[in-house]
């Protein structure tokens, strides 16, 4: 069921392979990847959310050399929103977006962000992308 819900999530983000954190945890320290964090997501019928991964060594060298360059915004933003500065956060992403406007995730990223300052900090556990 999960495999099922993230290989949905693959085609509404627009991005060819998601993994889950608890995957990446399993890969040796020097492995030969393109990883860039989407933060923690909830999917339907899962009892918590789960921390995911977009693997982009597949996508064209224009888009790679993009998500890249992004990485160490996206690294920053979700720091300060582990440290719920969510304001930072937001800026961050904003940031990346400006390089890279077609970005789904990001999108999706800066609307939850909006959301909870808006309205407060959920009462589940935070996941900033929500398919249930």
């Amino acid at each position: 069921n999960v495999t099922k819900r993230i290989e949905e999530a693959t085609k509404f983000l627009n991005v060819s392979f998601l993994t889950s954190e608890g995957v990446i945890k399993q890969l040796s320290g020097s492995h030969p990847y393109r990883l860039r964090p989407i933060g923690e997501v909830w999917f339907k019928g899962c009892s918590k959310a789960m921390g995911m991964f977009e693997v982009y060594d597949g996508d064209p060298p224009e888009v790679r050399r993009l998500k890249d360059r992004l990485l160490p915004l996206l690294t920053e933003g979700f720091q300060l929103i582990e440290k719920r500065n969510f304001p930072s956060a937001l800026q961050k992403f904003q940031e990346a977006l400006s390089f890279f406007p077609e970005d789904i995730p990001l999108h999706l990223l800066i609307s939850s962000l909006y959301h909870i300052l808006e309205n407060g900090e959920p009462k589940t556990p935070l996941a900033l992308i929500d398919f249930r």
